[in-house]
């Protein structure tokens, strides 16, 4: 059996968070692309660097 509460809005400390999201047609996208980035890897690994930190700083530098 499903269960749920009623929350009041009016004092509810995240109701701006969730108006936001309701007026929102799509409060979410995705872009995909191919891309080859054995160089950036190779580089990547030599530093001994995160991966996932340096392509985030990377992807963030070029928009």
């Amino acid at each position: 059996m499903n269960t749920y509460q009623v929350i009041d809005e009016k004092n509810w400390e995240r109701a701006m968070h969730c108006m936001v999201f309701r007026e929102s047609v799509e409060p979410a996208f995705c872009v995909t692309f191919e891309e080859d980035i054995t160089n950036f890897r190779r580089k990547v690994k030599a530093q001994n660097l995160s991966f996932t930190l340096a392509f985030v700083y990377a992807v963030l530098c070029n928009i």
